[in-house]
């Protein structure tokens, strides 16, 4: 049984959401069908029983498997300190010939990732975080969407260990993300230890495998480290 983030019991698992699941605006993808997905994943994989049967005693707030899903990069459900996390992103792309650079992007940007030169708009791919506010308000359409989808954060925790997920995948369909999240939760049912966090878990088994999950490394070697573990994991079903 899983529980909404409104909730005051403690149960096994929560799933928490940003205001994007009940209307906001800035919201980029649908919040509610992506909390539901991951929710009946975890009840599929067994998450509730296997903490009931790892944690002796009462289960307290640090047990808990935690999903946040935000369904924009402002990420008011914290998905950088939960166990499984979603954040929707937009990457914009720009048709220079439609262009009339009115600036309106320009002064949206937050980021100050998008600058006029001259010759045309110029978008910081390092400075853009994905919000899609420019690509809204382009009064001529010249901003589109080149990749819209969820990053999938893993492994974050407070407590006396305090760690920020680690980013694994960048624009994926929400199958995408929760096959990524069947086999992470998968192999922490069948190899993580009592009272382990998800985080934990991955750090100690891509050990094993003479990699590491930590937050120093590049996208690509955390991805890499990834797919070592998710081997353990066998095929997806």
């Amino acid at each position: 049984m899983l529980q909404a983030a409104t909730d005051t019991a403690i149960t096994p698992c929560v799933v928490r959401e940003c205001r994007g699941a009940r209307g906001c605006p800035r919201a980029l993808l649908d919040v509610a069908e992506a909390s539901a997905a991951i929710a009946e994943m975890l009840d599929a994989c067994g998450a509730s029983d296997t903490i009931r049967r790892r944690v002796k005693g009462p289960l307290l707030e640090h047990h808990r498997f935690k999903v946040s899903v935000s369904g924009c990069p402002n990420a008011c459900a914290q998905p950088q300190i939960a166990d499984f996390g979603l954040i929707g992103e937009e990457r914009p792309r720009v048709d220079q010939s439609a262009c009339i650079e009115c600036g309106a992007c320009v002064e949206v940007c937050g980021e100050g990732a998008l600058e006029l030169t001259g010759t045309g708009l110029l978008i910081d791919a390092r400075r853009c975080v994905g919000c899609g506010s420019c690509i809204a308000v382009c009064p001529v359409e010249a901003l589109s969407s080149e990749r819209k989808g969820w990053r999938v954060l893993m492994g974050g925790r407070l407590g006396r260990h305090p760690r920020l997920a680690a980013e694994v995948m960048q624009g994926a369909s929400l199958d995408e993300a929760s096959r990524m999240a069947r086999a992470v939760v998968g192999l922490w049912v069948r190899e993580g230890a009592a009272s382990e966090r998800v985080g934990a878990t991955l750090d100690r088994l891509a050990g094993m495998e003479g990699e590491s999950l930590a937050l120093t490394q590049t996208e690509g070697e955390r991805a890499s480290a990834l797919a070592l573990l998710l081997k353990r994991e066998g095929p997806s079903s």
